[in-house]
């Protein structure tokens, strides 16, 4: 979907009246013939049937047929004969929006009309009914005026006899459908001073777009290359930055984003909502505690994005904490139950370690980094980093029985503090690791199965 689409689509299905009129603005003015053309072959068509029903009854079937083919070329052709300026989005739905508003003072030409038919004692209904048209624009008036013309025409054709009707009175109910919706359908194809206001006619167009994805929103704004939206873009990702991972003491609390969702300008509330998507989990219980339909959207948006990334959960381990991705249930308090993932410990879902085997906790005989991922496992330096999260496995290859008592008290902390832990942890000992019977027998009961294994001093199993 091409950029301009994309805002459009955006401007259609936000509520910040703000924001949408900005986005207005950004593409408003962009011009494109294809959508103009098929704007006027299926106007073309809908007034042609009309012509062609017309002419057919009056006259002949051929007459019909060139009256069709005429009125569709004419409406179709006609968006590549006029100025390129002429077809801009703004130009295009200020025609076809409806504007009640059209009988404020300032509006030039409406008051003159109706003084106009007053004056000179013109019948006030085709008046009213042009009027009419111009006011609610081709999209809403296109159809009832062409049911009034065909309706007419069916009523000429019919005897008022067979129809139970005075001739007179016959002849004066086809004039009134037939005039009366000639009037409306073309006072309504007249450019008025309409769509003052975007945001209020945003339910009558693109209402087959869903919103798009915020991350798209933010590609279509790059790809514009307007300077107010670089602007609000570098703005973006200085808020961002903000709220880096990990997130510690120095970091900014959420809470924050969330009061900005309501903030005064609307650029605040345009980075706060795109940051809060950025943290994914992290924002999640505080969106659940705000209540209305920005939170509601942002946590599904939340649910979707996670849920498309970290399909595969199990798959992912949490750079902070060392835990396994999980699916997390939530309850929204309109009543909707959504589910995202994100680590099973700290619920973040941005930075994970893929690791489909092990986690293995080295102790004593450790690669030489803090963390290395090779052949689908994750090894752990626990004398470089304390603790080894939701490890699966440890290795033991050359470490002393205090190191090992430390690790082990560790280990147990952290499960303590909320994790239950994954079953079928295994200890693998080498051969050449002398520890005392004791330290063998604290790994069995608190860790898990104890296997003496070959392991070479620092070489990973």
């Amino acid at each position: 979907m091409s950029w301009e689409k994309t805002l459009l689509a955006e401007w259609r299905n936000n509520d910040d009246e703000e924001y949408s009129d900005w986005l207005f603005n950004t593409v408003g003015d962009r011009t494109s013939v294809i959508p103009f053309a098929m704007t006027g072959v299926l106007l073309g068509v809908i007034y042609g049937l009309v012509v062609a029903y017309a002419l057919t009854i009056v006259w002949h079937a051929w007459a019909g047929s060139i009256g069709f083919f005429l009125v569709c070329g004419i409406s179709g052709l006609a968006p590549f004969a006029v100025p390129k300026s002429w077809l801009s989005w703004r130009r295009w739905l200020q025609w076809l929006s409806p504007e009640p508003r059209v009988f404020d003072a300032k509006n030039s030409g409406v008051w003159q009309w109706l003084f106009l038919s007053v004056i000179c004692c013109v019948p006030a209904q085709p008046i009213v009914l042009f009027l009419v048209g111009r006011i609610l624009g081709p999209v809403i008036v296109t159809l009832p005026a062409v049911l009034a013309i065909a309706a007419g025409v069916t009523l000429y054709r019919l005897s008022p006899t067979d129809l139970g009707l005075d001739p007179v009175f016959r002849n004066c109910l086809v004039a009134i459908l037939i005039i009366g919706g000639s009037a409306a359908g073309f006072g309504s194809l007249l450019p008025g001073q309409r769509l003052r206001n975007a945001w209020r006619y945003r339910w009558l167009w693109f209402w087959w777009a869903n919103r798009p994805a915020p991350l798209e929103v933010e590609r279509a704004l790059r790809d514009s290359r307007d300077g107010e939206a670089k602007v609000l873009l570098e703005r973006l990702e200085q808020t961002k930055l903000g709220y880096r991972f990990p997130m510690d003491a120095t970091v900014a609390s959420p809470q924050k984003l969330v009061e900005e969702l309501e903030a005064y300008n609307w650029k605040e509330r345009f980075a706060a909502r795109h940051t809060l998507l950025n943290l994914g989990g992290e924002a999640v219980d505080l969106l659940i505690s705000k209540k209305g339909a920005t939170s509601l959207w942002l946590l599904i948006w939340i649910a979707d994005e996670t849920a498309n990334r970290l399909a595969d959960a199990t798959r992912f381990v949490c750079k902070r904490c060392l835990c396994r991705c999980a699916p997390h249930v939530v309850e929204h308090d309109g009543g909707q139950t959504l589910v995202y993932h994100g680590c099973i410990r700290c619920k973040q879902s941005r930075e994970f370690y893929e690791c489909p085997g092990k986690v293995i906790a080295c102790v004593g005989s450790a690669p030489s980094n803090e963390i290395v991922c090779e052949n689908g496992h994750l090894y752990v330096n626990c004398s470089l980093r304390g603790d080894a999260g939701e490890f699966d496995e440890v290795t033991i290859a050359d470490a002393t029985d205090q190191d090992v008592e430390a690790f082990v008290i560790r280990a147990e902390i952290f499960f303590a503090s909320g994790m239950s832990g994954r079953p079928s942890r295994t200890c693998l000992i080498a051969l050449t690791c002398k520890l005392l019977p004791n330290t063998v027998n604290m790994l069995r009961s608190r860790i898990g199965k104890v296997k003496f294994v070959p392991l070479q001093k620092g070489a990973k199993p």
